[in-house]
Order: C-alpha cells, then structure tokens, then sequence
C-alpha cells in the first residue's frame, strides 16, 4: 500500500494563489509560469491594475490589440461578398463578424485601475500619448484614473498640438498630480469630473498660495455632482478647507495629504545603492511631515470636524498602486479612521492617521 500524493481541494488551491497574487503582486509572473489553470485564475489580477509608464507594457498591449484589429478586418474581407456568406444569408442566420478581439473585451472587463503621465516635450511624445488614449478609450467609465503631470494646456510637439485625456472618460475615483504652479489648468467644470465620487488634487508647488489663487477651486468643488471624498495637498488644504467644511456637507471625508516632490534620478540611485541612505531619508521624511501635521492639526482645533484626516507618504504613487493592488488603499483606511472617531473610540480631534510605513 503506498501513500497517494496529497492534493488540496481545486477551490482552495484557487483561493491560495489568488490571496498571494493580492499580497505579493510581483509575483504575479511567477504563479503564471506554474499551470494552465493558474494563468486562468491570475491573469485578471495581472491587468487589475495598469501601469502605463511602463513603455514595454503599453507596446506590448498595443501590439497585441493591432495585431487583433488586423485579424477581424482580414475576416470581414473573406466573408463580406463571398458565395459561402451569400449562401449562409439565404438559408440560414447571417455570420456574425466580431468587432473587437478577445483581448480587447479583456482589458474592458478587466482593468479597475490606471496609472498614466501627461508627457511633456520629449523623443517619441505624441506617439506614446496616442497609445495611451487608445487604451483609456477601451473603458472610458473606468473605475480609478491617476494621471501624473496632469495639465489641459500641455504642448508636446513644436506644432503645438496639446495632450488632453479623452473627452468620454467618466472614472469614479480620479487623482490629478500637476506640476508646479500648472494648477490653472484643472477646471472641475469638465464632464471628467462629472461621475467622480473620490477626488485627489496633488500640486507639487514649494510656494504656498493665499486663498485667493484657489478661488476657482472653492466655487467649484461644492458644484461637483457625485463628489463625497476629497483628497488634496497640503498646500491647497489650508487655503480651501474652511471653506469646504461649510459649503461641501455631502463630503463625508476630506483628506490634507503631505508628501514631497520625487527624488531626483541621481539622489534615487544613491537611495537604491545605500538602504542606511534609504532608511536616514525615510527617517527625515517622515519627521518632516510629522512637524508639519502637527501644527495644522493644531490649527484645526479651531474648526473641528471629524471629516478632516491628515495623511503623510514618502511615495503617494507607490503607495496608490500597492494599494489599488490589494484592495487595502488610502480610503480603506481614512473611512475606518473616522468611523472611529464618529464611534467615540478616540478623540474626535485626533487627526492625523498614522499607520506606519507601510501604511497601506
């Protein structure tokens, strides 16, 4: 008598790999390499979440979806005007020629996020930006729309044509980074914002603006039809927060977010290189916020209200995918924050939420 090879239930093997897939995204690429039916289970999770800086991903994907365009149009042709498709009109059902590929409707039915940067003036620009509409166009009511460097008014060739995102694109959560003082451009007017319930405005700028420079902004918000939670940064926060607090009362979480410009490339180089470099860095990133919170905090004592939430990252982008990722983001963790709060099981002006690194 010898000893069967153990096996695990087929749902059970399924719920495993795919609790890994949502902790360790990584290795999603790994898992696929097992079997079959693991590259069924986990591909989804592979384009749950697209990264379009990544040029290798979005050639790849364009590839694959000219190289189906191509295929239905060779289709049509063979069967448009044919004896075989006259034939099948008389006697039976007309043949039906698909108009999209198996891995357009995928992506469609797939991709819940998207991460993508408006480019600016560099080799290859239009090009890319044309790659990067095309697969927005696939899902214009996508459910997550983080654009970096977001401007409307963007010139990327000397012709001066100008970058914007696709006119039909209605996300539910969107979150615009605009660099610098390119703030102007944001206009929440815009059928985009129409559909979205959770906003973050991220603007780079070292100055602080007085009140008057986000007067658009104030008028604006309260206007937006499904807004409920609002994330900006810090810099906006202190201008347009009392204001938000009286004429936006259908906001259920309102978010001042801390963070800093990315390191520039040389510094990072340094940081992959050195993890004491890394750890020193992180250290003093974190105690700079944590300085700075305090003293708005400080001032909210003056307004309180338990929407308001304040938030610190060394990485919002990072952080923003690892939590797209697993389900686990930023909103996860502000709406228990305040539920807490509401609930009496801390003080009701307790308001920065500090989770640790990292936090999501």
């Amino acid at each position: 008598m010898t000893d069967a090879e153990p096996t695990l239930p087929l749902d059970l093997e399924r719920e495993i790999f795919e609790l890994a897939a949502r902790q360790y995204p990584s290795s999603i690429p790994s898992f696929l390499r097992v079997c079959h039916r693991v590259h069924t289970w986990l591909e989804s999770f592979l384009y749950h979440v697209l990264d379009l800086d990544d040029s290798e991903l979005v050639n790849a994907i364009e590839s694959r979806l000219e190289y189906e365009a191509n295929e239905i149009a060779a289709l049509r042709s063979r069967t448009q005007g044919s004896f075989l498709s006259r034939f099948l009109h008389w006697y039976s059902p007309p043949v039906v020629t698909p108009t999209v590929g198996k891995r357009t409707t995928f992506l469609k039915t797939t991709t819940r996020h998207i991460v993508c940067t408006t480019p600016d003036i560099f080799f290859n620009a239009d090009t890319q930006w044309q790659t990067i509409t095309r697969l927005l166009r696939l899902n214009p009511t996508l459910f997550e729309l983080c654009v970096k460097r977001y401007s409307a008014t963007v010139t990327t060739s000397p012709s001066g044509n100008r970058k914007q995102l696709p006119k039909e694109m209605r996300p539910t959560r969107l979150t615009l980074q605009f660099d610098r003082d390119n703030y102007g451009t944001v206009d929440l007017t815009k059928p985009l914002f129409s559909a979205v319930t959770h906003l973050t405005l991220l603007n780079t700028a070292v100055i602080d603006r007085t009140p008057e420079s986000w007067a658009h902004w104030m008028l604006a918000l309260p206007a937006l039809p499904a807004l409920t939670r609002l994330c900006v940064t810090f810099n906006i926060a202190r201008a347009i927060i009392p204001h938000v607090l009286s004429a936006c009362p259908r906001l259920q979480a309102i978010v001042a977010f801390w963070w800093r410009d990315p390191l520039p490339r040389y510094q990072r180089e340094k940081v992959l290189k050195s993890p004491e470099l890394a750890a020193k860095d992180a250290l003093y990133n974190a105690a700079l916020n944590k300085v700075n919170m305090e003293a708005f905090k400080r001032r909210m004592c003056s307004m309180p209200d338990v929407r308001v939430v304040l938030v610190g990252v060394p990485d919002f982008f990072d952080s923003w995918e690892r939590g797209a990722r697993s389900g686990n983001d930023m909103w996860t963790h502000v709406e228990d924050f305040i539920a807490r709060k509401r609930r009496g099981e801390i003080d009701p002006t307790t308001y920065i939420l500090d989770k640790g690194e990292p936090w999501v």
